[in-house]
């Protein structure tokens, strides 16, 4: 005689996920339904048994719980709408992702839980800000002058100096400095990189 014997399965798997942990990168203030990236599980169950669906368990910072949406069957990560990702706040962002059978209740143990790093890629949107609002530089009308009988100008000589700042980071950073001004530069020049001010001719307070 033969004898048949079917092993009907039980739930008695957890999601597995093919990474440890997930990394990407994305610009900052990417916009409603930007990609991110996607994360895949697998479970060795059958049939229903081995359905998955995942969900956004937690968001660090604490941000709106609802800057991302997941796909709770493909498991892509897209950006929301109304949130703004602004490097400036925040240099990176981790999400907390769980894998579970829907067939299940919820709180099943064995659900499984995988970190997803976003980093975020400075773009140059901030304006630099000079450290005052104004500069106020006293200098003598001789000044850069070593012969007082005919005051002739010698080597330039440094004014003051100006600074500013600007919050991106990296080349989005970097400025440069120029007079505005015409009659300004032509008797006096800015170092563009330094933001040092120097005399460039001779300064006459009755002319200038």
């Amino acid at each position: 005689a033969t004898i048949n014997v079917h092993i009907r399965d039980l739930n008695d798997n957890s999601p597995i996920f093919a990474q440890a942990s997930y990394f990407t990168e994305i610009k900052e203030h990417s916009g409603f339904g930007t990609s991110v990236i996607t994360v895949l599980a697998t479970d060795f169950d059958s049939g229903v048994n081995g359905d998955i669906e995942y969900m956004i368990t937690g968001v660090s910072p604490l941000l709106d719980q609802n800057a991302f949406s997941i796909d709770s069957n493909l498991g892509l990560i897209t950006v929301e709408s109304g949130f703004v990702l602004d490097r400036e706040l925040y240099t990176s962002i981790s999400l907390q992702v769980t894998a579970f059978n829907p067939n299940l209740p919820y709180q099943y143990p064995g659900n499984s839980t995988v970190s997803v790093k976003i980093s975020l890629i400075d773009i140059n949107d901030n304006l630099p800000v000079f450290l005052n609002t104004s500069y106020l530089f006293t200098i003598s009308e001789d000044f850069g002058t070593i012969n007082n009988d005919t005051l002739i100008q010698v080597a330039p000589r440094l004014v003051g100096k100006v600074e500013a700042l600007d919050q991106d980071t990296g080349n989005n950073s970097l400025l440069n400095y120029f007079l505005i001004n015409a009659a300004s530069s032509l008797l006096f020049r800015i170092n563009s990189t330094t933001g040092e001010i120097y005399t460039t001719s001779f300064l006459d307070r009755e002319e200038t």
